[in-house]
């Protein structure tokens, strides 16, 4: 599946899962430090998957309402599924391309276990000091001028705390 960038801006504005690895201060605010981390995250995927950068798109600014912002995004896929990355200076934030995203197949799980690992590891290489990401899971509600419902898991997470938690934000989405 070919994605254009204005069909990735529109999915960014009303995607119905938003999966972030970003870093939090102790209050649980974004710290922007994630910038040098891309590069090393795109350009060795696990298995048969592969990223296509697709250039900037708009995006929601999460501290403004209403607001924002140019990321660079990224189409990733495996042939069969594909999921959208948008780099923030905070950190990465995934979602699911396809419409269907009630359903969070085993696919998904694997590859957002591996990511998650795989950013952790990526910023562990970094030449400055970074803070440890947490697990941030956002689904919308209903009423578009309502905050989403986060689910934020600080560090560590477990692949089985990711599988479970994912699959919570997937039921939320449901009702």
């Amino acid at each position: 599946m070919v994605i254009t960038p204005d069909e990735a801006g529109r999915l960014e504005q009303a995607a119905p899962v938003r999966i972030k690895f970003a870093s939090l201060d102790r209050y649980g605010d974004p710290i922007s430090d994630s910038n040098a981390g891309y590069p090393q995250f795109f350009t060795h995927l696990i298995d048969n998957w592969h990223a296509v950068q697709m250039g900037d798109i708009e995006t929601r600014d999460a501290s403004r309402l209403g607001h924002t912002e140019m990321h660079r995004a990224w189409c990733l896929s495996n042939g069969d599924l594909n999921l959208l990355a948008v780099e923030h200076e905070t950190g990465i934030e995934l979602i699911g391309v396809e419409v269907a995203v009630g359903i969070l197949s085993d696919v998904a799980i694997n590859f957002l276990r591996w990511a998650w690992r795989r950013w952790r590891e990526v910023r562990s290489d970094l030449p400055h000091p970074t803070v440890s990401s947490s697990l941030i899971i956002e689904v919308p509600r209903a009423d578009p001028d309502a905050p989403p419902v986060r689910i934020v898991v600080g560090p560590p997470v477990s692949d089985d705390e990711l599988a479970r938690y994912l699959r919570l934000a997937v039921a939320i989405d449901q009702d």
